[in-house]
Protein backbone atom coordinates (compact mmCIF):
# COMPACT_ATOMS: atom_id res chain seq x y z
CA UNK A 1 0.00 0.00 0.00
CA UNK A 2 1.19 3.46 -0.73
CA UNK A 3 1.75 5.98 2.02
CA UNK A 4 -1.15 8.11 0.70
CA UNK A 5 -3.60 5.23 1.15
CA UNK A 6 -2.27 4.56 4.65
CA UNK A 7 -2.75 8.21 5.56
CA UNK A 8 -6.34 8.19 4.20
CA UNK A 9 -7.13 5.03 6.16
CA UNK A 10 -5.63 6.48 9.36
CA UNK A 11 -7.51 9.72 8.81
CA UNK A 12 -10.76 7.73 8.34
CA UNK A 13 -10.18 5.80 11.60
CA UNK A 14 -9.43 9.02 13.48
CA UNK A 15 -12.54 10.62 12.01
CA UNK A 16 -14.71 7.65 13.11
CA UNK A 17 -13.31 7.84 16.65
CA UNK A 18 -13.96 11.59 16.78
CA UNK A 19 -17.55 11.06 15.61
CA UNK A 20 -18.14 8.38 18.25
CA UNK A 21 -16.70 10.58 20.99
CA UNK A 22 -18.86 13.52 19.89
CA UNK A 23 -21.93 11.31 19.88
CA UNK A 24 -21.11 9.73 23.26
CA UNK A 25 -20.47 13.05 24.99
CA UNK A 26 -23.16 15.03 23.25
CA UNK A 27 -25.59 16.97 25.38
CA UNK A 28 -28.56 14.82 24.34
CA UNK A 29 -26.80 11.51 25.01
CA UNK A 30 -25.53 12.61 28.42
CA UNK A 31 -29.03 13.80 29.31
CA UNK A 32 -30.48 10.37 28.36
CA UNK A 33 -27.84 8.55 30.41
CA UNK A 34 -28.28 10.68 33.54
CA UNK A 35 -32.08 10.84 33.42
CA UNK A 36 -32.33 7.05 33.07
CA UNK A 37 -34.22 7.00 29.77
CA UNK A 38 -31.66 4.68 28.23
CA UNK A 39 -31.76 2.36 31.25
CA UNK A 40 -35.55 2.28 31.10
CA UNK A 41 -35.34 1.28 27.44
CA UNK A 42 -32.88 -1.54 28.24
CA UNK A 43 -34.98 -2.67 31.19
CA UNK A 44 -38.09 -2.77 29.02
CA UNK A 45 -36.30 -4.82 26.36
CA UNK A 46 -34.87 -7.19 29.01
CA UNK A 47 -38.28 -7.67 30.60
CA UNK A 48 -39.80 -8.47 27.22
CA UNK A 49 -37.07 -11.04 26.54
CA UNK A 50 -37.57 -12.65 29.95
CA UNK A 51 -41.33 -12.88 29.49
CA UNK A 52 -40.95 -14.41 26.03
CA UNK A 53 -38.48 -16.98 27.39
CA UNK A 54 -40.93 -17.99 30.13
CA UNK A 55 -43.77 -18.29 27.60
CA UNK A 56 -41.70 -20.46 25.24
CA UNK A 57 -40.65 -22.74 28.12
CA UNK A 58 -44.27 -23.04 29.29
CA UNK A 59 -45.39 -24.01 25.78
CA UNK A 60 -42.63 -26.65 25.58
CA UNK A 61 -43.68 -28.12 28.95
CA UNK A 62 -47.35 -28.26 27.91
CA UNK A 63 -46.48 -29.96 24.61
CA UNK A 64 -44.31 -32.46 26.49
CA UNK A 65 -47.17 -33.26 28.89
CA UNK A 66 -49.58 -33.78 25.99
CA UNK A 67 -47.19 -36.05 24.09
CA UNK A 68 -46.51 -38.06 27.27
CA UNK A 69 -50.21 -39.00 27.38
CA UNK A 70 -50.08 -40.66 23.96
CA UNK A 71 -49.78 -44.46 24.28
CA UNK A 72 -46.34 -45.85 23.48
CA UNK A 73 -47.83 -48.13 20.85
CA UNK A 74 -48.60 -44.98 18.82
CA UNK A 75 -45.32 -43.16 19.44
CA UNK A 76 -42.80 -45.95 18.89
CA UNK A 77 -42.19 -47.64 15.57
CA UNK A 78 -40.60 -51.06 15.12
CA UNK A 79 -37.86 -50.57 12.53
CA UNK A 80 -36.31 -54.03 12.89
CA UNK A 81 -36.33 -56.07 9.68
CA UNK A 82 -37.99 -59.07 11.35
CA UNK A 83 -40.54 -56.89 13.23
CA UNK A 84 -39.27 -58.49 16.44
CA UNK A 85 -40.81 -55.87 18.72
CA UNK A 86 -44.26 -55.76 17.12
CA UNK A 87 -47.40 -57.61 18.04
CA UNK A 88 -48.88 -59.54 15.12
CA UNK A 89 -52.42 -59.05 13.86
CA UNK A 90 -53.33 -62.57 15.07
CA UNK A 91 -52.22 -61.70 18.59
CA UNK A 92 -54.14 -58.43 18.48
CA UNK A 93 -57.27 -60.33 17.44
CA UNK A 94 -56.77 -62.87 20.20
CA UNK A 95 -56.35 -60.09 22.77
CA UNK A 96 -59.54 -58.36 21.59
CA UNK A 97 -61.47 -61.65 21.77
CA UNK A 98 -60.53 -62.28 25.41
CA UNK A 99 -63.60 -62.62 27.61
CA UNK A 100 -61.81 -63.40 30.89
CA UNK A 101 -59.36 -61.31 32.85
CA UNK A 102 -55.74 -62.37 32.48
CA UNK A 103 -52.89 -61.25 34.72
CA UNK A 104 -49.39 -61.36 33.26
CA UNK A 105 -46.65 -61.54 35.87
CA UNK A 106 -43.27 -60.16 34.93
CA UNK A 107 -40.93 -61.81 37.41
CA UNK A 108 -37.58 -60.08 37.47
CA UNK A 109 -34.73 -59.42 39.84
CA UNK A 110 -34.73 -55.79 40.97
CA UNK A 111 -32.29 -53.77 38.86
CA UNK A 112 -32.32 -56.31 36.02
CA UNK A 113 -35.50 -55.12 34.31
CA UNK A 114 -35.50 -55.19 30.52
CA UNK A 115 -37.04 -52.16 28.79
CA UNK A 116 -37.96 -54.18 25.71
CA UNK A 117 -40.00 -56.69 27.72
CA UNK A 118 -41.63 -53.95 29.76
CA UNK A 119 -42.67 -52.10 26.60
CA UNK A 120 -44.03 -55.30 25.04
CA UNK A 121 -46.09 -56.03 28.16
CA UNK A 122 -47.30 -52.43 28.14
CA UNK A 123 -48.49 -52.93 24.53
CA UNK A 124 -50.41 -56.04 25.62
CA UNK A 125 -51.99 -54.07 28.46
CA UNK A 126 -53.04 -51.27 26.08
CA UNK A 127 -54.58 -53.65 23.54
CA UNK A 128 -57.04 -55.38 25.88
CA UNK A 129 -59.10 -54.37 28.87
CA UNK A 130 -58.82 -57.95 30.13
CA UNK A 131 -55.01 -57.88 30.38
CA UNK A 132 -53.36 -56.77 33.60
CA UNK A 133 -49.57 -56.68 33.93
CA UNK A 134 -47.87 -56.98 37.31
CA UNK A 135 -44.15 -56.78 37.93
CA UNK A 136 -42.91 -58.99 40.75
CA UNK A 137 -39.42 -58.51 42.14
CA UNK A 138 -39.78 -60.84 45.09
CA UNK A 139 -42.07 -63.76 44.78
CA UNK A 140 -43.27 -66.51 47.02
CA UNK A 141 -44.24 -69.49 44.90
CA UNK A 142 -46.86 -70.62 47.44
CA UNK A 143 -48.77 -67.34 47.06
CA UNK A 144 -48.82 -67.43 43.26
CA UNK A 145 -51.85 -69.36 42.03
CA UNK A 146 -51.76 -70.29 38.40
CA UNK A 147 -54.52 -72.10 36.58
CA UNK A 148 -53.85 -73.09 33.02
CA UNK A 149 -56.86 -74.41 31.13
CA UNK A 150 -56.10 -77.45 29.02
CA UNK A 151 -57.76 -77.44 25.62
CA UNK A 152 -58.30 -80.63 23.67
Amino acid sequence: MSSEKKEKKQHKVNFNIKEKLKKTFSKEHLKEVFTGEEQKKHLKQGSYSSIMTVIVLAVIVVINLIVAQIPTSKTQIDLSTQKMYSITDETKTALKDLDQDVTLYYIVQKGSEDDTIEKLLEHYDELSDHIKVETKTRICIRNLRVSIPIRR
